[in-house]
């Protein structure tokens, strides 16, 4: 990624890697709580509305 910005705006990479940066450090807060509040689900819940855990 380094070298793609160094070559400039030909790589439109950069521009999509920039625009995820932005995304994430504006956002980092939520998406922290986010993966924290998953993490508190008991494992091998599918958290559908019946609960069910078995896959048919």
């Amino acid at each position: 990624m380094k070298t793609a910005a160094e070559d400039g705006p030909a790589h439109e990479h950069v521009a999509l890697y920039t625009r995820d940066q932005v995304f994430i450090d504006r956002n980092r807060d939520s998406i922290v709580d986010a993966i924290r509040s998953a993490a508190t689900v008991a494992p091998g819940s599918d958290r559908t509305e019946t609960g069910s855990t078995s896959s048919e």
